[in-house]
């Protein structure tokens, strides 16, 4: 893999690596109608909580397909706690929240918040994450 972040989001927008559904996994899905940018998220847990396996499908620009998959392998082996707070660090540091680091493992997007535009695509992934956490909670 390489260290330049824009290398990174094509390498991550174009792999297979995190694309797919997870049989029987949880699932949501998240579209920005701005853009017509849609990612569905699947998720599989092991008996202590913690995350096995994540895939994801979608359609769109670089940005939302990049950020998916991103998400997708920072979630490997998270607890729904960890996962959660990893998640919820990315989306305030990506709207700009000066009080908020973005996690290492999303670091390549990091620059994506110059771009108000194209803050609803790299957070669709983690939105669908959040919305399964919270389904699992209640």
């Amino acid at each position: 893999m390489v260290d330049d972040p824009e290398e990174v989001l094509f390498f991550h927008a174009k792999s297979d690596l995190h694309r797919g559904a997870v049989q029987g996994g949880s699932q949501a899905t998240r579209e920005n109608p701005g853009c017509g940018d849609v990612v569905t998220v699947s998720l599989m847990f092991d008996g202590s909580g913690s995350v096995t396996e994540a895939k994801f499908q979608g359609k769109g620009c670089v940005v939302s397909q990049a950020a998916a998959s991103l998400t997708m392998e920072a979630l490997y082996r998270l607890t729904t706690d960890q996962a959660k707070t990893t998640l919820e660090h990315y989306l305030a540091a990506l709207q700009g929240a000066a009080d908020a680091d973005f996690p290492e493992t999303l670091a390549p997007l990091e620059g994506i918040r110059r771009f108000p535009s194209r803050r609803v695509c790299a957070g669709l992934a983690a939105q669908c994450v959040l919305e399964i956490l919270c389904l699992r909670a209640s």
